[in-house]
C-alpha cells in the first residue's frame, strides 16, 4: 500500500497498511479500510464493456471509506460517478467534514473531475433525495430522440437537479430541449449541468 501524507489547515490524512488491512487517519481518529477495495487503482482497463464496473467499483470504494470515516451524525451524502468523474451530494456537519471527505475523493487517482455539492447543515444532516422529481426528469430526458439515459445520470437534492454523463455533440440541442421543460416540473428551482461533452463520430459504412 502507498504511504500518503497531505497537510491542509483543517486536514491530517495518512493510509497505513498494517497487517494487510489498511487504516486512513483524519484528525479525529483511524478507520480500517476493507481488503480488496484499497488495492482498486489507476489505470483502469478503460474500455466500454468494463466502463461501469469500474465506476462501481469506485464508488463502493469512496463510499466505504466515508461510512468508516464518518458517523451517520457527521455526513448524509450520496456519490454518483460517471466515467471516473465523481460528484458528491447531501450535508455534512461541517467545513472540517467536508474539506476531508474532498481531500479523501480527490486522493483516489484514478478520479478525474470531481465536484462537491454538500453543504454544512447547522442541524444534524439529511440526504433529502426526492425520487419522485427525479423519476419527472428522467421521463424528461427520455421523451427527446436523439438522446438517451444510458449515457447520463440524474439525481435530485431537494429541489435541485444534477446531470452528469457524456453527451455528443449531435445531442447538446437535445439535452438543452430536456433542461428546459425539467427547469419546468414543478418543485424543480435550479438543474445542474454537468455532462461532458464529446465529439460525435460518424459510424463506419
Amino acid at each position: 500500500m502507498r504511504l500518503f501524507f497531505k497537510a491542509r489547515s483543517v486536514l491530517l490524512c495518512m493510509s497505513i497498511s498494517i497487517l494487510g488491512f489498511s487504516l486512513i487517519c483524519f484528525q479525529s481518529g483511524c478507520a480500517a479500510v476493507v481488503p480488496g477495495y484499497a488495492d482498486l487503482n489507476y489505470p483502469y482497463t478503460g474500455d466500454v464493456e468494463n466502463q461501469l464496473k469500474d465506476d462501481s467499483e469506485l464508488n463502493t470504494k469512496i463510499q466505504n471509506m466515508i461510512a468508516q470515516n464518518y458517523f451517520k451524525s457527521s455526513a448524509a451524502v450520496k456519490v454518483i460517478i460517471d466515467h471516473y468523474n465523481v460528484l458528491i451530494v447531501g450535508e455534512v456537519d461541517s467545513q472540517d467534514t467536508k474539506n476531508s471527505i474532498s481531500q479523501l475523493i480527490k486522493n483516489q487517482p484514478s478520479v478525474k473531475q470531481y465536484w462537491d455539492y454538500t453543504s454544512v447543515s447547522a442541524a444534524a444532516p439529511v440526504l433529502s433525495e426526492n425520487t419522485s422529481i427525479n423519476k419527472k426528469v428522467q421521463s424528461r430526458i427520455a421523451s427527446e430522440d436523439n438522446i438517451t439515459l444510458d449515457n447520463l445520470q440524474t439525481v435530485t437534492i431537494g429541489s435541485v437537479v444534477y446531470i452528469l454523463g457524456n453527451v455528443r455533440t449531435d445531442e447538446l440541442d437535445n439535452l438543452n430541449s430536456a433542461i428546459t421543460g425539467i427547469n419546468s416540473i414543478d418543485g424543480v428551482s435550479k438543474v445542474i449541468n454537468l455532462t461532458q461533452i464529446i465529439p460525435y463520430q460518424t459510424p463506419d459504412v
